[in-house]
């Protein structure tokens, strides 16, 4: 007599038609601070999501699933779902898998999952959910369906894959933030009265695979209520230069621009109304041509201002 009870450590025969629910998350993709401040329309020349169902035996299975995705950054949360489309080049749910190797299922194409996908933007689904149900050796193949032989490690598993090519379409893309200055104020007011000129200077390091147009204003509450007090530069954008791209089409290095910015004594006293730094950046296609560009989590932008003053010291 056995003093514990005893495991079977592998099994082989013909199972029944067996039901298994299915119910597991993954997390999804990030844009970072894209999604937040990123006005426009994306659309993804070749996206593909799948389901990867890991079934670690080889009996055929039918399976009745759906995806749900969802994004809780988004107020209100949004969430929505796809149902798991039959394998690609069938007709029916059904697949034979092999055994300790995962089978990919593609949820659709690129035109269904950007359809999908428009539903979240300007974010990503932050989660995804597969749920369902999975039906072992349907009861058409059962009756002549091959033994199979099932051990302790056998399981049935589900996660979502997705992956993001490397063209994009940016349509009316443009990037805006605002920086807060504060209410203090931010020069002296004897010293802007006795300012003659201002120089504002501006260094942008440009480290995404875009050419792009800067525009800043300086905001601040009015006796009319809350205004632009200032446009930087004030005769209109400034063009950014697209970073230095590989061969193949990623960043290599970033590109520097600089311009600056005349202040007379009135627009210093701007600043110091100002509590708020606007500014946008816009995606510039330069004669409408369409270059494939490969973006990383890696590249970025970089805005530094500074200014310089000129005024009279020792008046009588």
């Amino acid at each position: 007599r056995p003093r514990v009870p005893l495991r079977p450590e592998r099994l082989t025969g013909r199972i029944k038609p067996t039901r298994v629910s299915v119910e597991t998350g993954a997390r999804g993709s990030t844009l970072g601070d894209f999604g937040s401040k990123f006005k426009g329309t994306l659309a993804f020349d070749s996206l593909d999501v799948s389901l990867v169902l890991g079934i670690s035996q080889g009996f055929p299975v039918d399976y009745n699933l759906r995806v749900i995705a969802m994004n809780r950054k988004s107020l209100p949360a949004v969430v929505d779902s796809i149902e798991v489309p039959p394998p690609v080049g069938s007709a029916a749910k059904r697949i034979f898998p092999i055994p300790n190797q995962s089978t990919f299922i593609s949820l659709g194409s690129t035109s269904v999952l950007n359809s999908f996908f428009s539903k979240f933007f300007p974010f990503l689904p932050d989660t995804f959910i597969a749920r369902g149900s999975i039906l072992l050796n349907p009861p058409d193949l059962y009756s002549s369906s091959p033994e199979q032989t099932i051990d302790d490690t056998s399981r049935v598993s589900a996660s979502v894959a997705v992956t993001f090519p490397l063209t994009l379409s940016l349509s009316g893309g443009e990037l805006i933030d605002t920086i807060s200055l504060g209410d203090e104020e931010k020069f002296p007011t004897g010293l802007v009265t006795k300012t003659q000129t201002g120089t504002m200077f501006f260094e942008i390091t440009n480290g995404l695979p875009l050419q792009l147009s800067f525009r800043a204003a300086l905001l601040g509450n009015t006796s009319t209520g809350r205004d632009t007090l200032l446009w930087l530069p004030s005769d209109g954008p400034r063009v950014l230069a697209a970073a230095t791209l590989s061969p193949s089409g990623s960043v290599s290095a970033p590109s520097l621009t600089r311009f600056s910015v005349a202040l007379t004594s009135a627009d210093l006293e701007k600043f110091n109304q100002a509590d708020a730094l606007w500014y946008k950046l816009q995606i510039e296609t330069a004669g409408g041509v369409s270059t494939t560009v490969t973006f990383k989590d890696s590249d970025f932008i970089r805005v530094k201002a500074s200014a310089n003053l000129v005024y009279r010291v020792n008046e009588r």
